[in-house]
């Protein structure tokens, strides 16, 4: 099991340059649209698969020194065409041999000692998210901005978890 939660780690990992720091300025009172929401991540250099059933778009996170780490970018109380209210951004790590109870308690106990982010563990996946208030704010730099904080929350993440893993070999 430690092995294979080695290997799984190390495919979480994240590798490559930091997308491009453009910001989209939305003037428009009656709201945000997921396109819109979606045209952020663009701007920053992040390739957009179309849209999912559910409204939703993958694309790929780098961090220096790891390998590319999927991510699913989610815009969640649409009204229509307009009137967003959130966009929640997350990235699952499959395990395939499940679970085990203390990689469960080193992805909740993320959440004891971490404030930004929220990690989570399924039956065969562990993640991480974050959700994005916009309220209607009229403009986006305040997502941009929300964009590089998952980017920072990412590496964070991954480092609890390896030190979880190596504590768990002694």
């Amino acid at each position: 099991m430690k092995s294979l939660l080695t290997t799984s780690l190390a495919a979480l990992a994240i590798m490559a340059a930091s997308p491009a720091a453009a910001q989209i300025v939305v003037e428009n009172p009656s709201g945000v649209s997921a396109d819109q929401l979606f045209q952020t991540f663009t701007a920053q250099g992040y390739t957009l698969s179309e849209k999912r059933q559910d409204g939703s778009r993958r694309s790929q996170m780098t961090l220096p020194g790891e390998s590319p780490v999927n991510i699913i970018i989610r815009p969640v109380g649409c009204t229509g065409e307009r009137d967003c209210k959130s966009i929640i951004i997350f990235a699952n790590f499959d395990i395939s041999n499940g679970v085990s109870d203390a990689l469960r308690a080193a992805v909740m106990s993320y959440n004891d000692t971490n404030y930004y982010g929220r990690s989570y563990a399924l039956p065969n996946k562990v993640g991480i998210d974050t959700v994005v208030r916009i309220d209607n704010r009229g403009d986006l730099p305040y997502l941009s901005n929300r964009i590089k904080d998952f980017r920072a929350v990412l590496p964070v993440f991954l480092k609890h978890m390896r030190d979880a893993q190596a504590r768990n070999r002694q």
